[in-house]
Parts: structure tokens; sequence; C-alpha cells
């Protein structure tokens, strides 16, 4: 999506960045660029320590309540505002941090969860959603922070990654075919897909 948009930024942040990998892997890929993940999760922050650079740094820093001083070309908040209990007021702190930001969301409401709602409770149980988006209200959430959205599309995680239960392969099978012929309708009815958007 960068390069599709001519985006080359020398300074860029990861809001939320876990282990560092994704950091990590971006600093291999862009050798004139600087890199800092911001965490709030101490371990966390310890696995990340192994990957710091002179590039590739990581600091323990909730950016919400203490914004860093030095605004990044570019902010990474990947999988991160479905956690998030002010999400508004998370998504507007984001303005402060970087000039331009990719935001990576699941989107959780489809038809699909809305009829079996054992699946968003799992996700809220299991791995700490709070909150669950359609395309329509992630990109609208983004637009009522003040965000123009530059580019958008799918990710396609139910379909890219190796899935266990035999349920999930099988899904896999409606889905494949369903969203070569429409994403958006995949999305909203079958589910199993984020959304990644590049915004300033």
């Amino acid at each position: 999506m960068l390069d599709k948009n001519k985006v080359e930024p020398t300074t860029i942040c990861e809001v939320g960045c876990g282990a560092g990998e994704i950091l990590r892997v971006l600093h291999d890929h862009m050798p004139i660029a600087t890199f800092v993940g911001f965490e709030v999760s101490p371990q966390a922050l310890k696995m990340c320590s192994s990957r710091a650079t002179d590039r590739l740094q990581f600091e323990m820093r909730d950016v919400y309540a203490d914004p860093p001083t030095e605004r990044f070309a570019l902010a990474l908040v990947l999988d991160v505002l479905e956690h998030v209990e002010d999400v508004y007021g998370f998504v507007r702190s984001i303005r402060r941090v970087g000039q331009k930001a990719v935001f990576h969301i699941p989107l959780d409401l489809s038809v699909q969860s809305v009829l079996r709602p054992r699946r968003l409770l799992v996700a809220r149980e299991e791995v700490g959603h709070i909150h669950y988006f359609t395309t329509e209200t992630a990109l609208a959430l983004l637009n009522d922070c003040g965000y123009t959205i530059t580019d958008w599309t799918y990710t396609r995680t139910s379909l890219e990654t190796e899935l266990k239960s035999h349920k999930a392969r099988l899904a896999k099978f409606g889905r494949a075919p369903l969203y070569r012929l429409s994403p958006s309708l995949a999305a909203r009815t079958l589910g199993g897909f984020s959304l990644i958007a590049l915004a300033e």
C-alpha cells in the first residue's frame, strides 16, 4: 500500500508493537528509515528488546496518555483499536503521533458472526476485542476522527493462514470464491477479513 501510494516515510512508529516483528521486517526492507515501537505491556517490551538496532528502538509508552514529542512521518496502528476502551479519543491521539497513519482493523461483525454470537464472545474473552467493526463502521470511525482515507483494502487472514479446525477449513471453501466475486460481500456475510487503511 505504501509503494502503491508512493509513500516513502523516513521515520516510522508502531503504536502497540507487540513483539516487534512487523517493525523488524520493515527495518530490513527500508534501509534509510528509522523506527520506534511503542508498547504498554512489559512482557511484550521484553520480547522486543532482542530486535533493537541503531535504527530500531522500543519504548514503554502509552501514546494516548503520554504522546511522544516527535511527530513521525508514518504511524502504524495494527490490530489495536478493537482493544482500546476510548477508541475515539485514541484514534484522535494518533493524529499527534504521525503525519500519516496505517490502520489495520479486524472486521469481526458479519452476518455469520451475528448468527453465531459465540464467535464474538470468543474474540472478547480470548483476545480482548471490545469493539466490533464492519468495513463501513471502521472507515466511518477514521473519518469521524478527522482522517482523510487515501487508500484501503482487505487483508485475507482467513484465506492466507493455516486453519486448524475442520469448521474453519470448510468455511474457507465458501469464502475464497465469494471473495473473488465480491470482497465486500465476503467480508459482510462470511467474515474472516480485516481492513487496512492509509489515512492522513
